[in-house]
């Protein structure tokens, strides 16, 4: 083990890596290596603030890579200090920087600042940055969403657990890289903006636990590749139509959720009917969804209700399919297409007004049902391995 006393010393180093190699102080003889490009601490036991004498090993501008995930490293860090840098891989996530986010410096690719307590605005400069993710989710950060976020280039766009608030606004423009948007877990209010139309190569769309209003947003049924749609707990509200102009809506999507909210009228059985990754298994790979155009691939995640528990799923495998529709105001039959979700593995209908079910034969043997009942066609759900179907006007029996 090298000691941390300054008696060894690195002038020509370019390279460190010492990820999860048990560390618990930051090495002293980095002190010495001022032409260092690339340094990975990360998965360490670190703690305190990153030391003075790092910053002028910092200064003489060779950094490319920098990664001091998975610490405890504490204190505020210079809002200027990457500004005039050339580093452009910058990881800081799951440790407890506190203060404003540090501008990132103009060649930056990646960026994130996740899991930690930075607070104050969104820093406007990432707007001109040359970024592949912005990552600033699980932080304090307040105010509205950029304007000038119409300018990003990135592939994911990660604000999720902050206090922003205002409206979502129309930065989707034709041609957006974006595959995933999470801006779950803020305080944003009005209607979705219509130009998340534009993006394309949207797979995961994540807005819950906001206070968003408005009716169900018919015109992302367009959108080829989506195939996570989460809009629980807002204040939207109406009866879901499709936008009739799309003969195969919604065709890649395996997680639906709008529970919580305030819609009505009967189930969207033209969306149900056209789920098709629901059905056919040679479109539903079992693996994990990656942006893996990306140097280091970023994983997505999703908040689930199972078994009447809320799960977080690091990582979404493409065989997982679910349907909440729970705590709306939904009534009237259960679509009978919904036996035709072959690959369904979890469904929650409860806190509705739904009448006039029938028996189900249950052919999984795993299946949870609470209290609940489904059209005889239903018997043909093989996969399904939670089923909650709570407080409607039920009729007839169960059979398993």
């Amino acid at each position: 083990m090298l000691p941390n006393n300054g008696s060894c010393s690195f002038p020509r180093l370019k390279v460190l890596s010492l990820d999860d190699v048990n560390l618990t102080e930051f090495p002293y003889f980095l002190s010495s290596s001022p032409e260092l490009e690339y340094l990975d601490l990360s998965q360490n036991r670190i703690s305190g603030p990153i030391p003075e004498w790092f910053w002028r090993v910092w200064k003489s501008n060779t950094m490319r890579v920098l990664d001091l995930s998975f610490n405890n490293f504490t204190g505020e860090l210079p809002i200027n200090l990457f500004r005039n840098s050339s580093v452009q891989v910058i990881y800081l996530p799951n440790n407890n920087f506190d203060g404003p986010v540090p501008f990132p410096p103009p060649n930056i690719w990646f960026y994130s600042v996740a899991n930690n307590k930075f607070s104050g605005d969104i820093p406007h400069q990432l707007c001109n940055a040359n970024l592949l993710e912005v990552n600033l989710s699980n932080n304090s950060l307040i105010g509205p969403i950029p304007h000038c976020f119409i300018n990003l280039s990135a592939f994911v766009l990660d604000l999720r657990a902050n206090k922003l608030f205002g409206q979502i606004p129309e930065i989707f423009f034709s041609g957006s890289n974006l595959r995933t948007i999470r801006l779950s877990e803020n305080r944003l209010k009005g209607p979705l903006p219509q130009s998340l139309a534009n993006c394309k190569n949207l797979e995961v769309l994540d807005l819950s636990e906001n206070e968003l209003e408005g009716p169900f947003p018919y015109w992302l049924d367009t959108l080829p590749n989506l195939q996570v749609l989460d809009l629980r707990s807002n204040k939207l509200g109406g009866m879901i139509n499709s936008s009739w102009k799309n003969n195969h809506p919604f065709p890649k999507l395996h997680i639906f959720d709008l529970s919580d909210n305030s819609f009505h009228g009967h189930l969207p059985a033209k969306y149900i009917a056209n789920f098709i990754a629901m059905k056919d298994k040679a479109r539903s790979p079992s693996q994990y969804m990656l942006v893996n155009d990306t140097l280091d691939p970023y994983i997505d995640s999703v908040t689930v209700v199972m078994k009447g528990f809320t799960i977080e799923l690091e990582g979404i495998l493409l065989m997982f399919m679910t349907i909440d529709l729970s705590r709306n105001f939904f009534e009237g039959d259960i679509p009978e297409l919904i036996g035709d979700l072959k690959l369904l593995k979890g469904l929650n209908l409860s806190h509705n007004n739904l009448t006039g079910w029938s028996h189900i034969v249950l052919r999984n043997p795993t299946t949870v049902m609470s209290y609940g009942f489904l059209p005889r066609r239903h018997k043909l759900l093989p996969c399904l391995c939670s089923c909650i179907c709570l407080h409607h006007h039920l009729t007839r029996e169960v059979t398993k």
